[in-house]
């Protein structure tokens, strides 16, 4: 896919079930792919791409991060219901991230990996 300005990807990886100990045998892990990507034509361009960045690992970094569902109650209104036994995490490491284009000042070709670790329970959730 070729496109012009910025996106953000979102790509699912290989799943798989947790490891000891015993207690978390009917957990599951998906894997999530996070990339930030494309080219910043201007200051500006690049200036959303980093502000793209820094508001998506603000999130991620949320301790105690989970799962939530919509919910809709007895009025027609709807909130938000953080769902248990869900886990969110994001893996980032200093190679990951590039923000660079060594043959123009003007023209920045933007790069952000991430991955997103999302345990849940297997079988459901309460």
């Amino acid at each position: 896919m070729d496109e012009r300005g910025l996106v953000i990807k979102v790509s699912l990886l290989k799943t798989y079930r947790e490891p000891d100990p015993p207690a978390a045998e009917n957990r599951r892990t998906i894997r999530v792919r996070v990339q930030v990507s494309g080219t910043a034509e201007s200051m500006t361009g690049l200036q959303q791409a980093l502000e793209a960045i820094e508001l998506l690992d603000d999130y991620l970094r949320e301790p105690d991060i989970r799962l939530e569902e919509v919910v809709e109650n007895d009025k027609a209104m709807q909130s938000v219901r953080r769902i248990p036994n869900t886990r969110i995490i994001q893996q980032v490491s200093k190679e990951d991230s590039f923000v660079s284009d060594p043959a123009s000042d003007e023209v920045q070709q933007v790069d952000d990996d991430r991955i997103v670790l999302i345990t849940f329970s297997h079988g459901g959730y309460e």
